[in-house]
């Protein structure tokens, strides 16, 4: 186990070379990060190789937030399969507080590609509230992002058809996980390419069917 020493702010750029936007959780998981550390509190930082279960829901009331890699997010479902209601990229969270609703507690996070996580257990993120009562702000925010991303998901996946689930995947895919090609002009409309690689049985479970 290593300990996270900053919050990871690094310069990033888009493909056109522009400084890259970060998203409204980004920002909300970075400041909390930078919060807890400014406060004192040492975080704990974990890595996991490709395919590795990262939380079950029911490891312990913990906060994780994904500081490198992709991971996917599914909940048990007949015959002992898996509905993948969908993807984790760098700076989302998860992980089951105890507020936390029950079908939150039930899915199970798993790397795609190799991962580091800070994981930030309750007792620690109660006594950060205690000294800096704007860290709990930051978790309410992060914690509602989290459900929101997770009714998206299901939602995704819900009274559809299985052509009609595909195409929502394959869009989520796109907009989440666009590849990065060299050498294109901005003012010139191109095609998107995925950029995540996944195999059909991969696919197969992101829109539920086999």
């Amino acid at each position: 186990m290593r300990a996270i020493l900053s919050d990871g702010s690094k310069a990033e750029s888009s493909p056109q070379g522009s400084p890259k936007i970060p998203s409204q959780e980004e920002s909300e998981s970075r400041g909390l990060l930078r919060l807890l550390q400014e406060e004192g509190f040492r975080i704990a930082g974990r890595s996991y190789v490709a395919g590795a279960v990262m939380s079950t829901g029911e490891d312990g009331a913990a906060m994780y937030v994904l500081t490198s890699g992709i991971a996917s997010l599914s909940r048990a479902r007949s015959a002992g399969k898996e509905a993948t209601l969908g993807l984790l990229r760098e700076w989302d969270v998860f992980g089951a507080l105890e507020f936390a609703e029950d079908s939150i507690r039930r899915v199970q996070v798993r790397a795609v590609t190799p991962c580091e996580v800070a994981k930030l257990p309750r007792p620690l993120l109660e006594a950060a509230v205690g000294q800096n009562p704007s860290i709990a702000l930051k978790l309410i925010t992060l914690q509602d992002a989290q459900l929101t991303r997770y009714e998206e998901f299901v939602a995704r996946i819900s009274s559809r058809s299985i052509g009609a689930r595909l195409a929502a995947v394959l869009l989520f895919l796109s907009e989440n996980f666009p590849e990065s090609p060299s050498g294109v002009r901005p003012d010139v409309a191109q095609p998107v390419t995925i950029g995540l690689r996944l195999t059909q049985e991969e696919l197969a479970a992101m829109i539920v069917t086999t």
